[in-house]
């Protein structure tokens, strides 16, 4: 009931049964919102772990090819450096032998100047 003031309402205290179905109703409403966003969260971080395990699996994919590229790059360089260091050998060896040729040549050419007779100048001449 309204009170002859304008300004104040003022309650009887009579609970009536659409009273009661509208309290059921909000509490109703309320708990299938709370429900739903429940629901909806879980879902969300559901979504949201399956992702995080996604990308973590291809990280470590990805990490692994990683360190696959890595072993065989390093594989790679130390077959080169092995090639290197035999080619190198293999001209240190060419230059030990082309040594040893100049050596015997430079020691027939020193006994030959030393067996070789001095040819008498030709005087007669001039």
């Amino acid at each position: 009931m309204i009170d002859d003031n304008k300004h104040h309402v003022r309650f009887d205290g009579v609970v009536t049964a659409g009273n009661l179905l509208s309290l059921l109703g909000l509490i109703g409403a309320v708990l299938s919102s709370v429900f739903y966003i429940a629901i909806t969260v879980g879902r969300e971080d559901e979504r949201i772990t399956a992702e995080i395990t996604l990308r973590e699996k291809s990280i470590e994919g990805l990490q692994q090819q990683l360190l696959a590229a890595r072993a065989e790059e390093a594989e790679r360089i130390a077959s080169i450096g092995r090639r290197i260091d035999e080619s190198v050998d293999a001209e240190r060896a060419i230059i030990a032998q082309i040594n040893a040729a100049l050596s015997q040549i430079d020691a027939r050419l020193d006994a030959a100047i030393m067996n070789s007779h001095p040819r008498p100048l030709d005087n007669a001449s001039h």
